[in-house]
């Protein structure tokens, strides 16, 4: 019976630390098929080109600071 719960908990234990590993890149994936609902045009090259161009200098900042 030992055996049982210590496999049991092992299994719990890999479901919340994928869970905790993975939630921000699930989160990303559903907010972007819910814009993607919600707006037709969110998809267009225009749209993804503007997000690229705002958030280089973020990008650039944050990079800077992970060197710091």
């Amino acid at each position: 019976m030992e055996n049982v719960d210590v496999i049991v908990a092992s299994k719990k234990d890999k479901v919340i630390r994928l869970t905790m590993n993975y939630a921000l890149y699930l989160l990303i994936i559903i907010l972007f098929f819910i814009y993607n609902s919600l707006t037709p045009l969110f998809l267009s090259g225009q749209n993804i080109r503007s997000l690229i161009t705002n958030s280089s200098a973020l990008l650039v900042a944050a990079t800077g600071m992970t060197f710091v």
